[in-house]
């Protein structure tokens, strides 16, 4: 600690071993044995573990299940491990934390359907609606969710112990699809007999439903929306259209604007402070082709296209990188960059004619086509060191971004509210937030 004392973070714990969906252990998590709080205390954040991102059994899942088809989301290390031991091997558990849209976008890339299971009190329907308003953001066409909710006093280890696994299956089976629940929770005090309580519903429904992905589930949910409201859907489709959003809902940011983050001893600047160098020239405005409509911010489309010109110029590069380590980019540009550094590896041989060519007459083509003519801006040297600089700050500004919100969200606390853990963890997120602010740094400007 700050005192150069050492102490066992994990004391009095039973310790699992957390890995990541390649089946490197990142982190640990220790689960108390008596009634301490907090019941799960994990490693600390660090550039390779965020909590919020992380589920745990999720290789074992994909380990044990050549062709897996659905995850079974509960609460703790313990329930995977008895669920696991009765012969379900595909479910896995959150570190700690309410199912976030990081999960749920993980798990989608996984599997096309999730059950979650919740316990059966107060606690549980709490925990049920963040995953619900979670969710719908990331609901497209071909993907399910159900919720399936425990009997009082029952977790799924005690309660697969005890029915057995092929009777837990079978209520797995039965869980609430996601419209249904999404419904029925909705309504819940609702009178849908009356006028009032249909507008109500209404009321209530039309903002989660504005969440939902464009595509034929959205649309199915609106109508049936408009059949238990009793109204038109182009009178809903009206009402939606002057709906503000609900509070907190994502939206594109135009750039990055979080606060600088200070402690005692050190200043940390944003990332809409820190001095980013592209390649290309800083002064002619980007390309339009394409832009970054689903969701990622100018700083991060422009250092992007910068990384595309590179990549054009000199297609060897991409071997600097591996794809999935991009794989939070956002935004056209982002998928982009993710598709033309897939393909080099697939064939390394690639020159810039030929990546042209696959995307020909298409608007990616288009983009990179333009970034190809700005040839005459890239330099004639430290091409490859450019690349680096430009992944190490794509890769590393999504964690940084989290960890700047959980920094914020404590020093927003009195100190008398902090918990023990808390004060620990608070010097724990600067340090880690130095360290990532200076591993973003070009190498020829880190301080040795």
């Amino acid at each position: 600690n700050d005192a150069g004392r050492i102490y066992d973070r994990f004391r009095d714990r039973i310790v699992f071993p957390i890995r990541d969906r390649r089946g490197r252990v990142i982190a640990f998590g220790g689960r108390v044995l008596g009634d301490e709080k907090p019941k799960y205390l994990n490693s600390p954040e660090s550039p390779v573990f965020h909590k919020g991102r992380e589920l745990y059994g999720l290789y074992e899942a994909k380990r044990a299940n050549r062709h897996l088809e659905r995850l079974l989301v509960v609460e703790g290390y313990m329930d995977v491990i008895a669920l696991a031991q009765a012969g379900i091997t595909y479910a896995v558990a959150t570190l700690g934390t309410a199912t976030s849209t990081e999960h749920m976008e993980r798990i989608f890339r996984t599997v096309p359907e999730v059950v979650f299971c919740f316990d059966g009190d107060e606690a549980g329907q709490k925990a049920a609606d963040r995953a619900l308003l979670n969710t719908l953001p990331v609901m497209s066409d071909g993907r399910q969710a159900r919720f399936l909710f425990l009997p009082t006093g029952e977790d799924p280890d005690s309660l697969v112990r005890s029915i057995g696994a092929e009777a837990f299956l079978d209520r797995a089976q039965g869980a609430k699809p996601l419209e249904e629940y999404l419904f029925t929770s909705q309504s819940a005090t609702l009178d849908l007999a009356t006028m009032e309580g249909r507008a109500t519903l209404s009321k209530k429904v039309l903002p989660l439903l504005q969440e939902l992905p464009a595509g034929v589930f959205r649309e199915l949910m609106f109508q049936a929306l408009a059949d238990r409201a009793g109204i038109e859907l182009e009178s809903l489709r009206k009402l939606a259209a002057n709906e503000p959003r609900r509070s907190g809902a994502s939206a594109p940011a135009e750039q990055d604007t979080s606060p600088a983050i200070t402690d005692e001893s050190a200043q940390v600047t944003s990332p809409a402070r820190m001095s980013v160098r592209p390649p290309v020239d800083a002064t002619s405005p980007p390309p339009q082709h394409v832009t970054g409509e689903a969701g990622g911010s100018s700083v991060d489309a422009t250092l992007i296209q910068a990384a595309l010109a590179l990549l054009l110029h000199k297609p060897s590069i991409a071997q600097l990188v591996e794809p999935h380590m991009l794989k939070e980019l956002e935004g056209r540009e982002g998928e982009i960059l993710i598709a033309v550094i897939e393909l080099l590896h697939a064939r390394p041989d690639s020159t810039t004619g030929m990546l042209l060519g696959h995307w020909h007459s298409t608007p990616e083509g288009e983009l990179l086509t333009e970034l190809a003519g700005q040839e005459r801006l890239i330099p004639a040297e430290g091409i490859e060191a450019q690349f680096d600089d430009i992944m190490r700050k794509l890769t590393t500004r999504p964690l940084r971004q989290r960890i700047v919100r959980e920094i914020e969200g404590l020093k927003s606390l009195p100190f008398d509210k902090l918990t023990a853990d808390d004060k620990i963890r608070l010097p724990e997120l600067i340090r880690a937030l130095r360290d990532l602010d200076a591993r973003s740094l070009p190498a020829g400007d880190q301080q040795l």
